[in-house]
């Protein structure tokens, strides 16, 4: 009996306690521990022998799987986002026009920033809009 329970919960042990019931069953003292040990909490992950269930349809797989053999739908494995060295910079374009512009308010390129008045800028639109807020509020 303890045997047959262990089998139907799919008990992770349901060997060794076959052996205890066949061995020892015949006395009420391992009978009982058979019978306990059968009941006890089923470890599933030890059950599975390394695989993961589909996320379609539950049933069990390779872990490095691409189509599920029972359902036949592809798994698709979550990648982590590529992390790049230094976070990026937002772009603008810095046509010939806001060049001339930024060259007479003397903002300067310096590497992948701009510098103007000993501060830096990330953006050419940045550096001219600071410049040209300076040059309106120096003109009044």
């Amino acid at each position: 009996m303890p045997w047959i329970i262990a089998g139907a919960r799919k008990h992770h042990q349901e060997t060794a306690i076959g052996i205890v019931n066949l061995l020892l069953g015949w006395t009420a003292l391992g009978w009982l521990f058979a019978l306990i040990w059968s009941l006890t909490a089923v470890n599933r992950d030890l059950r599975q022998n390394g695989k993961v269930p589909c996320p379609h349809c539950a049933e069990l797989i390779q872990p490095a799987a691409k189509v599920c053999r029972f359902c036949g739908r592809d798994i698709y494995q979550a990648t982590a986002p590529k992390q790049h060295a230094e976070p990026r910079r937002p772009r603008s374009l810095a046509t010939p026009s806001k060049r001339a512009l930024a060259k007479d308010l003397g903002i300067e390129k310096h590497g992948d920033y701009w510098m103007w008045n000993g501060e830096r800028y990330p953006t050419v639109d940045v550096a001219l809009k600071y410049a040209q807020a300076a040059n309106k509020g120096a003109a009044k």
